[in-house]
């Protein structure tokens, strides 16, 4: 199993879904991938987004894993202490709980 696996277009619509559904409107998701450039059809092994202030990452660590993270400004970073959620729509609503 490598260690971080892509995002699959499934899950990509799942956190689309997830964010629409928790903040009333579409929320604009950024792919992000550590070892190459993100270019149209490639997916990546973080999605970002950002609303009110804060910035959110879920890292996808490996099949069927998931880690999520936010942080306000650089030094005020704050990572969900479940760092192997199954689901990531689990990872996402339990992450914007925090928040």
């Amino acid at each position: 199993m490598p260690l971080n696996a892509d995002f699959t277009d499934e899950e990509l619509d799942t956190a689309r879904s997830t964010l629409r559904s928790y903040f009333g409107r579409d929320i604009a998701i950024h792919l992000a991938n550590r070892k190459r450039p993100v270019t149209p059809g490639n997916s990546a092994t973080a999605i970002s987004w950002h609303v009110a202030e804060t910035n959110f990452m879920v890292t996808k660590t490996a099949s069927g894993r998931f880690r999520g993270r936010f942080f306000y400004t650089p030094h005020e970073q704050f990572e969900h202490q479940n760092n192997g959620f199954v689901s990531l729509h689990e990872c996402i609503v339990d992450m914007l709980a925090l928040t």
